[in-house]
């Protein structure tokens, strides 16, 4: 993340508080026997475009008088959703990433799907995995319902492991069996065990496998300066500084670490469910994916998306029947197939397209579901969106030898302690 995303998201936070309570009542309607125009915004490439499209010509046959205006916007989402609100000009219905989310909950400016979700007979709250809809609660609300989510696992190319005599990855794998696969694996400049190039948002989990933390129970102390973190970083760090079994993660950006891996040039990749997408394409060579290997415990991160009505929406109820309509079954169903996330309601997760898919019978997508027993979310510092462009510096620091791991930790623990410090005088 850049951190000019994060001063924008600064300058929009206090904007938006003077707009939160602006617009007329929530669930003011058009007139009776006129259609009524949703706006709806989300993020996604040219594959998960093409799926939404669908699914609104779906929602718009079966809600004859709802349209739907759909803007995607996979490059700028963020800063264009912030100006939307700056503007007073939010969208009825859109996408809520988990890094986002706690801006928006404290300002208030997200209407409450509890009523709605209450009254529903097409979702029950039931059916969500806990896991994913109690991140969206706030008390006795709930600010958006989970469209799909995904943990972090580790893809491997078959052909390599068979060429180094190495077992594949399984769920018993721990940080040792990792490094020893990773090891043979790398083949000098030309061939690498793994990657780094998603470290910025890896590293939590890996303090976590160490049995570290990176805020404390109460969120108001970083502790990415403990032993265990300490201990779990340099070992991370070490992956690249001593091992060398990665490609240099400051050249070698995501992008290109996909690339490298559909390549057959990396034998593990650590990613989430969407990069099934483009794995399905590779031609040559089998793969497979497993759990993060684990440390002292099992540990990973998911990512999740939201739907969120805006608070100030003339629309609510035409938005919730939007709403309603995609976080359902059909609309999970259909992005679960599609392989861009994992469904987040119990009842379409365990389908069998979805556990087993007729036509990619390496995908072992239990995983998926089973993986939320470890699973957590990214840490948030509510009121801080920058502590992830400060970590992902930290990193830079350490690759670069500009600073060790340890004073690297340090001196975020410290600038993050400062930073809540000042939160808690506001």
């Amino acid at each position: 993340m850049k951190r000019n995303l994060f001063v924008c998201a600064a300058v929009f936070c206090v904007i938006i508080v003077c707009l939160s309570g602006c617009g007329r009542p929530a669930g003011e309607q058009s007139s009776q026997g006129e259609s009524t125009t949703l706006n709806f915004m989300s993020w996604g490439d040219a594959n998960e475009i093409q799926i939404m499209k669908s699914l609104l010509a779906e929602f718009e046959k079966k809600n004859p008088d709802i349209k739907v205006k759909y803007e995607a916007n996979p490059g700028n989402y963020r800063q264009k959703l912030q100006t939307l609100f700056a503007s007073g000009t939010a969208p009825d219905v859109f996408y809520m990433s988990i890094e986002d989310y706690p801006i928006y909950a404290q300002k208030n400016v997200l209407a409450d799907l509890a009523p709605y979700l209450k009254k529903s007979k097409v979702v029950q709250a039931d059916d969500f995995f806990s896991e994913l809809l109690d991140f969206y609660r706030q008390g006795e609300q709930i600010l958006a319902l989970p469209k799909d989510f995904s943990p972090w696992v580790l893809y491997y190319n078959k052909q390599l492991f068979q060429e180094a005599g190495e077992e594949y990855p399984t769920e018993n794998w721990g940080w040792e069996e990792f490094l020893n696969a990773a090891r043979k694996l790398t083949k000098g400049n030309q061939q690498w065990g793994t990657t780094l190039a998603w470290a910025p948002y890896l590293w939590p989990a890996i303090i976590w496998q160490n049995g570290g933390e990176v805020l404390n129970s109460s969120g108001d102390r970083c502790l990415v300066d403990s032993p265990e973190a300490l201990e779990a970083i340099r070992w991370y760090a070490n992956l690249y500084l001593k091992e060398k079994v990665v490609p240099s993660p400051l050249t070698g950006a995501q992008a290109d670490s996909q690339q490298l891996f559909m390549l057959g040039k990396i034998g593990m990749y650590p990613g989430t469910a969407w990069n099934r997408i483009g794995f399905r394409n590779i031609k040559d060579f089998e793969w497979s994916f497993a759990p993060l290997p684990k440390g002292k415990k099992r540990a990973s991160v998911f990512s999740n998306t939201g739907y969120c009505m805006s608070k100030t929406s003339k629309k609510a109820e035409a938005a919730w029947k939007l709403i309603e309509f995609l976080a359902g079954p059909q609309g999970q169903l259909l992005n679960g197939k599609a392989g861009t996330a994992y469904p987040a309601l119990r009842s379409v997760a365990v389908e069998q397209e979805i556990i087993a898919p007729t036509a990619y019978p390496n995908e072992p997508n239990e995983i998926f579901a089973n993986s939320l027993s470890y699973c957590r979310p990214l840490p948030q510092i509510s009121g801080y969106p920058e502590m992830f462009s400060d970590a992902s510096e930290a990193l830079e620091r350490i690759w670069n030898k500009v600073e060790t791991p340890e004073e690297a930790m340090r001196k975020l623990a410290n600038h993050l302690n400062a930073q809540l410090g000042k939160l808690g005088k506001r």
